[in-house]
């Protein structure tokens, strides 16, 4: 690859692994983030991190898509069912007051009742892979920083949070009794 190649590729995504002594495990996740005009370049990008996740192992992406997922992208991030879309498996889902999207340009959103709705107008998603169980998928729109001190959003873009479990039979479990697949959320500052 030339130069300008591997530094196109470099760009598209970010990877990190981490396993637990407990558990035996090692979760693969990799981030991303799509070209936000060309739905070509989308599609091409869906295509590359669907190939790296099956080579790689990869089981959780996440990103922003920059794209609906009525966009060709997702058809092409799904094919075949290797990654399936975590706010569509989840078991609950909820969106807050993200006004259907995870976009909000800096200004927040409405209310927003309809969740499958909402589900679809997401440029922002988490994948995982098909064996995975996913609890609660939720849109994060209380910004404490907007809430508390008026200043502006952390971000132009809603966070998403899912809960996963890893796909075991009879995970171990800790000395607390808590799932070592479980995890602290810094965010909402709660154990999920």
């Amino acid at each position: 690859a030339s130069e300008s190649e591997s530094s196109e590729s470099s760009e598209l995504s970010s990877s990190s692994s981490s396993s637990s002594e407990s558990s035996e495990q090692e979760l693969r996740v990799l981030n991303t983030h799509f070209d936000h005009s060309s739905s070509e370049a989308r599609t091409q990008s869906a295509k590359l991190v669907r190939e790296r996740c099956e080579a790689l192992k990869i089981q959780v992406v996440t990103g922003d898509f920059n794209a609906e997922k009525d966009d060709p992208w997702f058809a092409e991030i799904t094919r075949g069912g290797l990654l399936v879309d975590a706010w569509s498996a989840a078991d609950e889902r909820s969106c807050g007051s993200c006004s259907e999207s995870t976009y909000h340009a800096w200004k927040g959103g409405g209310e927003s009742k309809n969740t499958d709705v909402s589900g679809t107008k997401h440029v922002d998603a988490i994948f995982v892979r098909e064996d995975f169980n996913v609890g609660k998928t939720r849109v994060i729109t209380d910004d404490r920083r907007k809430r508390v001190y008026g200043g502006p959003f952390a971000s132009d873009h809603y966070p998403i949070v899912s809960e996963l479990r890893y796909p075991v039979n009879d995970p171990p479990q800790t000395a607390q009794g808590d799932h070592p697949s479980h995890g602290f959320c810094p965010y909402l500052g709660k154990r999920f």
